[in-house]
């Protein structure tokens, strides 16, 4: 299904969160202080590339969210934004494990039922200059 114009941008950010993602699950087998070192290389930048899309979301749909979509949206965000405070290694690994989940989640569930439900208020919301 080809993905609505209004979230086009959102699904190129998912992909710099899977590298990322991807890249610490791959640092999981190696010696600690590689992760670590790799954590501190990313995690000031991706904390601000982070904070925007989530904000960008949360103010593009979260509103049109109920139930278990809006739950879990907001649970998602809400965990990401605490282990990104954290340097601990089990919490960068669960904040990897996370982060794979969320896309996967907002790009094969969530963003198709936006589409189909609510195509006019994303234009709305992420076309509107």
């Amino acid at each position: 299904m080809k993905r609505s114009e209004a979230l086009i941008p959102l699904s190129r950010e998912h992909h710099r969160a899977l590298v990322v993602a991807k890249r610490i699950q791959a640092l999981e087998q190696k010696p600690e202080n590689l992760l670590i070192t790799y954590w501190r290389e990313v995690r000031a930048e991706l904390q601000v590339e982070l904070e925007l899309h989530f904000a960008e979301e949360e103010r593009g749909f979260q509103n049109l969210l109920s139930g278990a979509y809006k739950e879990r949206f907001l649970g998602d965000h809400r965990e990401l934004r605490e282990l990104l405070a954290k340097e601990d290694p089990e919490a960068i690994i669960r904040f990897a494990h996370c982060l794979k989940e969320h896309v996967r989640f907002e790009e094969r569930d969530l963003f198709g039922w936006l589409e189909a439900n609510h195509s006019r208020q994303l234009a709305e919301a992420f076309l509107a200059d």
